[in-house]
């Protein structure tokens, strides 16, 4: 299809020819150019592009732009046609504003009908304000929104190019599109689209550093007066000279303002304004200090002093002041009390301390502490008693007695003895008070009234006696010849005149006294021929008969029981089964002093006990042991197997106990090894024996106890590092007579002096590095401080904290020197955490088992954390007190064997609050528990004997609570030791301690032949806040 293109003037001015119109024909002129018809797109051909649309002209000077052609219309299934270019401005005619250029041309719609899938299957329609389609599989178009914004923009023209919602590309004004001309002197900008760059005010500031101005027409000159130039501060006044600013002092004196309000007075001084009379700050009471001035503001701040600052709340009543958050609190109040039962609890006086004293209401109830008044009152502050105890006589051979005030009973004073009285007894013939009893004498004397008849007994009521027959059978002697009683006749055995039928007749008829009530020699005696016969036991038959006071089958001296059938000196006596009846050793004697006493475990459930006195001064090491015959004498079977415990002056508290270190199967605590055996000051102690298996009857053993030392005694004896003739602690010789860090000791009496320091390591040091400052790794009294490793000598200690390892003093060590990670800088486990492995891996504890929180983060709280799981039958804390639970760390350990260093494993507590309880869970295998050693020492504290050489030959601890609460005794238990056991030790003295520090439990195995493995264990406690 062909198009007619029709030449007008009107059109070649706004066309392509606008340039050619602006200057060859003047009639496009001086009013702008007319809009000539756009360009006409190509045509519609089927399947086809559009037709472009036509260019517009430009314009001539002064003349607007023409309007760009439409794009032609969109051929059936092509791509739309472009809009055609606007037409460029023309140049402003002389005195004239420029034209504007012409629109630019619509876009051709897109072509319709091609299939798609996608929108970019369709042909692109070359325009930024139309999308493409592709619906139901046709190719489409779409206009984009109104002010959608083009990518191609013209900056600084005050103008945007946008969509106008109908394809077509616009422009409109934007007079944030300022035309900056980089100009100092001139203005940029935009008015309703058109952009403009006037001159700034003459006089405006321009360049750099103060010295050029403004013309007035656009350009920046130097200064021509010193009110052009800026100040150049207090105490300068501005110069201009030959169009450079300056500037000059102002006469001292000058007022000026340091701009500092903490100066009251400014002046200039050789051009620097300088504040005197400065503000001066006081502290505003005694729990702050001296403030600072504020410049802005001239206000002195008011700084608190640190919490804990003494100060004076001025109120006497508080006894203890202290600053908390610079306020003067009173701490410590005077408690009032109520002087007694009938005064009123005072209150107290701030200006002197001193509490009142408020009488109570006349009538009030009260006691006047003496039981002999019934109704007490107040009267005037004074408790006065009335309505008395009335006593009276309990009887004939009494008086009448006094009231006693301490309990309201009656005396009861007895009749001085002989007072004349009567029993109500016709068989006594004389009535006396004797002690307060009414006591007859002179009773009626009841006798046989022949040779068959019994001894009557005189009645009460009448003072007769009876006449009673001797039983049928009775044997009897009339004539000295033997026969028995019938109804009350004849005469028989008993009668002390021996009769050849009869074998022993000692004059009575009692059975057990050697002659039977039959006049027959009684089993285990011997009787006399003669009249009376005398009977007399016989000794070493095996049976304790009359007089006897033992008879163990032999006549032999020496074994407890003499060749008389007497108990020796030095053996037990039964019943000695508790502490209280427990039989008292013989007084030390001997060198070195030495007591001993024979027994026997019979039946093999017996228990012996035994107590000893230890003289004193000073504190003794001692041993106690059993044996056989010979001291060292002990058989490796049942019958020599003893368990020895030794128990405090208390008679309850286990010191040490011991099942077989001796020879054999024999027992021995020796203080040399047992810390619990040494030490021990003056008073009684006890010794427990019983069998070990409790199976096995134990029939003859010795226990003897020796005194190894006395410390205080000035002979350092081997289970003394020293003594130096007393028991005062800090000399170097404690009071337990051991060697105390830092020092060495020699001679006897030992004299000690402060080694440490020396560069040499000495009894009692783990290092010393040649002086006594803390803080290098060795301390002042020379002891490996926590975190270090010291060698040689003299030691060098480097901080091995860190490394890996853990090292001695370091109950972990995680690598780092972290704090708060669970193992801290010193490689101390931290409070509410458990450390295992090397290097350490700490984890968080639930800890507080009863608090409701989530104490570990591990969205586990309390019971439900498997820190706080424990055995139903462990005991439940009491009412308002926090149940506290910690594993020990560095487990399972290995119990090595026969060795009684043995193992250890710690927690740390740091959750505050007073025990109110403590037990211990353990869980530990071995084969044979009686070699088990079990100790838990709180912080500080020294070591609780919780468990040793119990559970005999069974096997291992499972789920073993030790609490004081439960009922059984661990001495009694057995394995696999799983229930609430007592601990052979109390934990009742931690009672009212603080939790907080380092708890240890320490595992040993003392005999030979196996080993085992301490698995884990948790430290129960019961707190209250």
């Amino acid at each position: 299809m062909k198009t007619r293109i029709v030449f007008k003037r009107a059109w070649l001015c706004a066309g392509l020819l606008g340039i050619l119109c602006g200057s060859l024909l003047p009639a496009c002129g001086d009013d702008g150019a007319t809009e000539e018809p756009v360009g006409t797109g190509g045509t519609v051909d089927a399947g086809k592009d559009s037709g472009k649309g036509g260019t517009g002209g430009s314009t001539p000077d002064g003349g607007q732009g023409g309007t760009a052609g439409k794009g032609g219309s969109a051929g059936k299934g092509g791509s739309a046609g472009k809009g055609g270019t606007g037409g460029s401005a023309g140049t402003a005619g002389k005195g004239g504003t420029a034209g504007t250029a012409g629109n630019a041309g619509t876009a051709g719609a897109a072509g319709t009908g091609g299939s798609c899938s996608a929108p970019t299957d369709c042909p692109d329609p070359g325009n930024e304000c139309i999308d493409r389609t592709c619906n139901n599989s046709k190719c489409g178009t779409e206009n984009k929104a109104k002010g959608t914004a083009t990518t191609a923009q013209t900056e600084k023209d005050c103008k945007k190019k946008q969509c106008d919602g109908a394809g077509v590309i616009e422009d409109v004004n934007d007079d944030t599109d300022l035309p900056v001309d980089d100009n100092d002197c001139t203005d940029d900008v935009c008015t309703a689209g058109v952009a403009s760059n006037p001159p700034k005010a003459k006089d405006t500031a321009c360049g750099t550093g103060g010295t050029l101005f403004c013309d007035g027409a656009g350009k920046c000159v130097g200064c021509t007066s010193a009110a052009q130039c800026a100040s150049p501060g207090a105490c300068k006044t501005a110069t201009c000279d030959q169009g450079t600013c300056g500037s000059a002092n102002v006469t001292d004196g000058t007022s000026c303002n340091d701009n500092s309000a903490c100066t009251a007075t400014d002046t200039c001084v050789s051009g620097v304004c300088t504040g005197s009379s400065p503000v001066v700050c006081t502290a505003s009471d005694t729990c702050h200090d001296v403030g600072t001035c504020d410049p802005g503001t001239g206000l002195c701040s008011n700084p608190a002093k640190a919490d804990g600052a003494t100060c004076s709340d001025n109120s006497a009543c508080t006894q203890t002041d202290t600053c908390v958050s610079g306020v003067c609190t009173g701490a410590n109040p005077v408690v009032c009390t109520a002087q007694d039962a009938c005064h009123d609890v005072g209150t107290c006086n701030p200006g002197t301390g001193v509490c009142s004293n408020p009488a109570k209401a006349d009538g009030t109830t009260c006691s006047d502490n003496s039981a002999c008044t019934q109704t007490d009152t107040c009267i005037s502050g004074v408790c006065t008693g009335g309505n008395p105890v009335v006593c009276t006589a309990l009887n004939s051979c009494h008086d009448v007695g006094a009231c006693d005030p301490g309990t309201g009973v009656c005396s009861n004073p007895a009749k001085a003895d002989g007072a004349a009285c009567n029993d109500a007894d016709g068989c006594t013939q004389t009535d006396t008070c004797q002690a307060g009893a009414c006591v007859g004498a002179n009773p009626v004397v009841c006798v046989a009234t022949g040779v068959c008849k019994l001894v009557g007994v005189c009645v009460p009521g009448t003072g007769v006696c009876t006449s009673p027959d001797a039983p049928d059978g009775t044997a009897c002697a009339v004539g000295g010849v033997n026969g028995q009683c019938t109804a009350g006749a004849c005469v028989a055995c008993g009668d002390g005149t021996k009769s050849a039928a009869e074998a022993c007749d000692d004059g009575n008829t009692t059975a057990g006294d050697g002659c039977s009530a039959t006049c027959t020699v009684e089993a285990g005696f011997n009787c006399t021929s003669g009249s009376p016969s005398v009977c007399t036991p016989i000794c070493g038959d095996g049976l304790l008969k009359g007089t006897e006071a033992c008879d163990d089958g032999n006549t032999a001296n020496g074994d407890c029981c003499s060749s008389t059938c007497v108990v020796e000196a030095g053996c037990e006596t039964e019943a000695n089964n508790t502490c209280a009846t427990g039989d008292a050793m013989p007084a030390f004697s001997g060198t070195p002093p030495s007591t001993k006493m024979t027994g026997s475990i019979t039946p093999a459930a017996d228990v012996d006990y035994y107590t000893f006195t230890l003289p004193g001064p000073g504190v003794s090491a001692i041993s106690v042991e059993t044996y056989f015959g010979t001291p060292g004498t002990c058989a490796s079977t049942g019958a020599n197997d003893t368990y020895l415990s030794l128990i405090g002056t208390d008679c309850t508290t286990v010191l040490a106990s011991d099942d077989d270190s001796g020879p054999g199967f024999c027992s021995l605590i020796d203080g040399a090894t047992v810390a619990a055996a040494r030490g021990l000051p003056a008073g009684t102690y006890a010794i427990r024996a019983r069998s070990s298996t409790g199976s096995t009857a134990i029939p003859g053993y010795t226990v003897r106890v020796n005194i190894l030392s006395t410390c205080g005694d000035g002979i350092s004896q081997p289970t003394e590092g020293c003594d130096d003739n007393n028991t005062a602690a800090g000399d170097g010789c404690s009071a337990t007579c051991q060697v105390e860090n830092g020092y060495v000791c020699t001679g006897t009496p030992s004299v000690c002096v402060l080694a440490c320091g020396n560069g040499v390591v000495n009894a009692g040091e783990t290092c010393d590095d040649n002086n006594t400052t803390a803080g290098d790794g060795c301390s002042a009294t020379c002891q490996t401080e926590p975190g270090y490793l010291c060698t040689g000598t003299p030691s060098v200690c480097v901080n091995a904290c860190g490394n890996g390892a853990v090292n001695p003093g370091e109950t972990c060590d995680d690598a780092n020197k972290t704090p708060s990670d669970g193992c801290s800088a010193q490689c101390l486990v931290e409070a509410g955490y458990t450390c295992t492995g090397t290097p350490s891996v700490c984890a968080k504890q639930e800890t507080q088992c009863s608090d409701g929180i989530d104490n570990n983060s591990d969205s586990l709280i309390d019971a439900a954390d498997p820190t706080c799981v424990l055995p139903a039958y462990f005991p439940a804390c009491g009412a308002g007190q926090n149940l506290i639970v910690v594993s020990g760390s560095n487990l399972p350990i290995a119990i090595p064997d026969s060795n009684a260093t043995g193992v250890t494993s710690t927690v740390t507590i740091g959750t505050g609050g007073t025990i109110q309880r403590a037990a211990l869970l353990l869980n530990a295998t071995h084969p044979w528990d009686s070699d088990l050693d079990i100790y838990l020492t709180p912080p500080g504290g020294t070591a609780l004997d919780m468990s040793t050489d119990n559970g005999s030959s069974g096997d291992n601890y499972t789920n073993t609570v030790l609490d004081t609460t439960c009922a059984a005794l661990v001495t009694a238990g057995t394995a696999p030791m799983t229930g609430c056991y007592q601990p052979e030790t109390a934990l009742t003295p931690l009672v009212g301690t603080s939790p907080n520090g380092v708890w240890t439990l320490k595992v040993a195995d003392d005999t030979t032949g196996d080993t085992g493995t301490l698995n884990g264990w948790k430290l129960i406690l019961c707190v209250t806040p």
